[in-house]
């Protein structure tokens, strides 16, 4: 167990390791940040009444999204990989949420009027599947990615699934698992993929805030910088698969 009295100490170690060893998907997320803050920032100011639900509605999920990304990031460089999964399992909701109500007046309403904290708004697994048809996305990929990435992947994160902690290792059943950061190898490898996921994320979440809510040459200024990205993205893919071989 860390020592309370060093855990800034072994934070600050971990982030001198880990600032190296994902500076590639770091430069990637920030990237994606400064582009969505860029993209939001020129919507044109107008009086609430003016503004259609939908886009309030996203506006408001995107903004979550960009704080999430940020929490996450936070978490990640400090060596909290299961702590920054679970937040880009929320992102991943979000984002997929916000693509699915699009500039659906209808389903932003059902969102402002949506009362019951036990249950989603949307399944995840509808959220995708409607982000999906909006974007043009083939149905098996949007199954896809509702299997391979958020319920096999993210969601165990999130729900404290047993399944997550033997992915480094530990057994639960014995009741020993590392207190404070962890830059172990397959600690490393899982926040490269999570960053991965969120940048992915963010993607889709600004693909349908671009399409649906931005001004036409704001729409053309993003996918002009979600080119750069997608393409530094790619880039970072191919040396995962290189690395760890998947």
């Amino acid at each position: 167990m860390t020592n309370p009295d060093t855990l800034i100490e072994v934070e600050h170690a971990a982030l001198k390791v880990l600032h190296q060893e994902l500076a590639r998907p770091m430069a990637v997320i920030e990237s994606l940040y400064v582009l969505t803050g860029r993209c939001l920032n020129q919507i044109p100011p107008r009086p609430v009444a003016l503004i259609p639900l939908a886009e309030r509605v996203t506006n408001t999920l995107m903004k979550r999204l960009t704080n999430d990304v940020r929490a996450a990031e936070l978490l990640a460089e400090r060596g909290y990989a299961l702590q920054a999964a679970t937040i880009a399992a929320a992102a991943f909701e979000a984002a997929y949420t916000i693509a699915a109500i699009g500039n659906d007046e209808k389903e932003a309403k059902r969102w402002i009027e949506h009362q019951d904290p036990r249950e989603f708004f949307l399944k995840p697994n509808e959220s995708v599947t409607n982000a999906c048809l909006k974007l043009e996305i083939p149905a098996d990929m949007s199954q896809d990615v509702y299997d391979e990435v958020y319920r096999n992947f993210l969601a165990p994160f999130k729900h404290s699934n047993p399944t997550a902690l033997r992915r480094y290792g530990y057994r639960p059943e014995d009741g020993r698992m590392q207190n404070g950061p962890d830059t172990s190898a397959a600690a490393i490898q899982d926040t490269w993929l999570v960053l991965e996921q969120i940048a992915w994320s963010v993607i889709i979440a600004m693909r349908s805030f671009a399409k649906y809510h931005l001004p036409s040459a704001s729409e053309a200024y993003f996918n002009t910088g979600l080119k750069k990205v997608f393409d530094e993205l790619s880039a970072l893919q191919a040396e995962a698969r290189s690395r760890w071989a998947r």
